[in-house]
């Protein structure tokens, strides 16, 4: 038997226990906020950002739909 020795706990029952939202939720919940943020905008050029055309795949992704399709 070792002593001292750390109890092994899974990233599961962290997030469970603590109540804490993974990484991709977060994601998920500030790209929704942002998006509707642009939709609601006065602005003319920052409601274009939302346009799905001419869509070109990039490592970088920027657009609310890429963050929400992540997961």
């Amino acid at each position: 038997m070792a002593t001292n020795a750390y109890i092994y706990v899974s990233n599961e029952e962290l997030h469970r226990e603590l109540g804490v939202n993974w990484v991709n939720q977060v994601i998920q919940e500030y790209a929704e906020k942002h998006e509707k943020r642009l939709v609601q905008h006065s602005n003319a050029e920052a409601s274009q950002l939302l346009d799905t055309n001419n869509e070109i795949r990039r490592l970088k992704r920027t657009k609310p739909q890429e963050l929400k399709s992540i997961i």
